[in-house]
Formats: structure tokens, sequence, C-alpha cells
């Protein structure tokens, strides 16, 4: 369960940054497609920072770009990341 919760922030925070360096109103949290689309990738390539906190896991998918599916790498291109 807590893995659970530290993926959701993650996505959550993956998803924030951007925005919130461009904008203070409300962050865009992406849609659930965005983060379908990297959930995977992050338990299999960050699954040793999942309970490190978001912003562990969001440095490892940008360490691991090019071993991620076209899917989250472009959610990360999406976002600014």
């Amino acid at each position: 369960m807590r893995k659970l919760m530290v993926w959701f922030g993650l996505m959550a925070a993956l998803l924030m940054l951007p925005a919130m360096a461009q904008t203070q109103t409300a962050p865009n949290r992406g849609t659930a497609e965005d983060q379908k689309a990297c959930s995977g990738d992050a338990r299999r390539h960050c699954r040793a920072v999942l309970d490190q906190g978001d912003m562990a896991v969001l440095a490892c998918l940008q360490q691991q770009q090019r071993k991620l599916t076209r899917k989250c790498r472009a959610v990360l291109r999406k976002h600014g990341q």
C-alpha cells in the first residue's frame, strides 16, 4: 500500500513540476493515461527508489530515459522533463 501511495505521489510531482514552473495557478496533474504510461517503467527501472520519495523516482526516470517505453518518454517530454 505504501508503494502505491508513493507511486501516486510520484506521478503527481512528475506532472506538477512544469506547470508550477510556468504558472502559479492550479498545477496540471496529467491524465490517467499519462500516469499509466510510466507506472510500469517506474516499477521496472526505479524499484530501488520507490520508497525514497517522488523526486527520487522522477530523477531515476530521467536517468533511465533510454530504457523507458516510448509512451513514458513522451509523457516526460510533454511535461518538460
